[in-house]
């Protein structure tokens, strides 16, 4: 087998071993494409075969001939490293740990060309390591890193059967690949920065053209005045400069188990406009299955340790479209994030995944009553009467409760009959993508500069007040 092939993603290949004997720590990492056989049953076996070649290639040219990359049919990968200088200055633990988290995250960020398909990889990974003395033995070495490897699960969806279920995965792959395709464009960089309206926009020809941050306040009403905070929308602009939701989008990213990559670019830019605005609250959504400590949240661990008040004026509202894979690790992330200095929220309270089981677990300083039941609210006395017991209910187990959907004066006043005091939703003020708080001091968060410490009263007199 030769060392390398000229033709891009259809070969697999191998580096060649160095002639002297390692002086230092041998690393063993151990890699795996998480929707490998999603890809193989979806597009084929030989697209599937050309993904992991064109892996192996990236990993080749990344290690050179300071390691061997060693792939498997069954799609994982194995690289023995013998020059640790690679992987740069910190320890090795915390160097292997944010080397792994950050190649898997880059990984899922850029398109994989394959056959004519753009397919974006989930890809998870381990690492084992031993002392020059030991290299001879390095079955017990990768051992270590495979079993580490095992234990890693995937996020999104089993793969499925027939053809139905290909068409879907085909679809969902090809909707992910344009919004990273639109992340990843120079012109959704600048957007966060520069946007004031349709004008800022240029035209690239794509059903996707830039991804944009939409704000929608959280309005305090009755004994609550002011805006608590703007929440985060995503929205996608194609060529023509027009703005729409995500629609499905997310969920078809949960099931790829790619989801992980946009909250996490999506958090990043929400803390950089909080870098640029030193008078106002945001909140980013995450899907529940970002909800873990690891390497995809290092570097915004490390940003908002560094500068607290950016933390005191973040809210990170963890949305249950799908469960919480893993209740202990969402406890361990609310607590981390909420130790230097967030707000918790568990967004569409009642609703899908997020109940009461999920309230208690995390404990969340905001929760965040689902839109459908202020809807149903005012179309009978049982709905109504659900409703009321609902907003109690949080106000009963977290300081803040927000009624979301708040569309016209009659939920308006139900939601405040309710007790709540804090309400979302167009009657408010619908999403825009102007930054309203930069020429309107009517717009700045109630909270802005302290955090919510002042609204964060015990549940036993819960209803906070400006």
């Amino acid at each position: 087998m030769t060392a390398k092939s000229e033709q891009k993603g259809a070969s697999i290949h191998f580096l060649r071993r160095r002639a002297r004997r390692p002086d230092t720590q041998v690393i063993h990492f151990a890699f795996r494409i998480d929707n490998y056989t999603h890809i193989r049953r979806a597009y084929g076996p030989e697209v599937a075969r050309s993904a992991l070649g064109e892996l192996n290639r990236i990993l080749a040219d990344f290690f050179c001939d300071d390691g061997l990359v060693t792939p498997e049919p069954d799609g994982r990968l194995e690289v023995l490293l013998w020059n640790r200088d690679l992987l740069g200055r910190l320890p090795l633990e915390p160097a292997c740990d944010n080397w792994i988290q950050s190649f898997c995250a880059a990984i899922a960020m850029v398109p994989i060309e394959c056959d004519g398909q753009r397919l974006h990889l989930a890809l998870s990974g381990a690492w084992g390591s031993a002392d020059a003395d030991n290299f001879e033995a390095p079955e017990a070495l990768a051992s270590c890193a495979l079993r580490a490897l095992d234990r890693v699960r995937f996020m999104g969806d089993e793969p499925g059967h027939g053809d139905g279920w290909s068409a879907r995965y085909r679809s969902d792959m090809a909707a992910a690949a344009d919004l990273f395709d639109a992340i990843n464009a120079e012109e959704s960089v600048n957007i966060f920065s520069a946007i004031d309206g349709p004008d800022s926009y240029t035209s690239r020809g794509n059903d996707i053209s830039q991804v944009a941050l939409a704000w929608q306040p959280v309005r305090g009403v009755g004994d609550a005045t002011g805006i608590l905070y703007h929440e985060c929308l995503i929205r996608l602009i194609d060529g023509d400069g027009n703005s729409r939701t995500p629609g499905n989008l997310l969920v078809s990213l949960e099931r790829l188990g790619l989801v992980r990559a946009l909250d996490h670019f999506v958090v990043s830019a929400v803390i950089t406009e909080l870098e640029q605005n030193a008078d106002v609250t945001l909140a980013a959504n995450i899907s529940a299955q970002s909800a873990q400590l690891d390497g995809w949240w290092w570097d915004v661990e490390e940003r908002l340790a560094a500068n607290r008040s950016i933390a005191q004026r973040l809210v990170i509202e963890i949305t249950e479209t799908a469960a919480i894979p893993n209740i202990s690790a969402a406890v361990a992330f609310a607590s981390r994030m909420r130790a230097l200095g967030c707000m918790i929220a568990l967004d569409d309270f009642g609703t899908g995944f997020a109940s009461i089981r999920q309230l208690l677990a995390l404990k969340p300083d905001i929760a965040k009553i689902d839109r459908l039941f202020v809807a149903r609210a005012g179309q009978s006395r049982p709905d109504r009467d659900a409703f009321m017991h609902l907003v109690g209910l949080a106000d009963a187990l977290v300081p803040i409760v927000v009624a979301e959907g708040i569309e016209n004066e009659e939920q308006f006043t139900l939601a405040l009959e309710a007790g709540a005091m804090w309400q979302q939703g167009y009657h408010h003020g619908a999403p825009g993508l102007t930054r309203s708080w930069r020429w309107s001091p009517q717009s700045l968060a109630c909270a802005s500069r302290n955090g919510f410490g002042e609204l964060l009263v015990p549940p036993s007199n819960p209803r906070g007040s400006s």
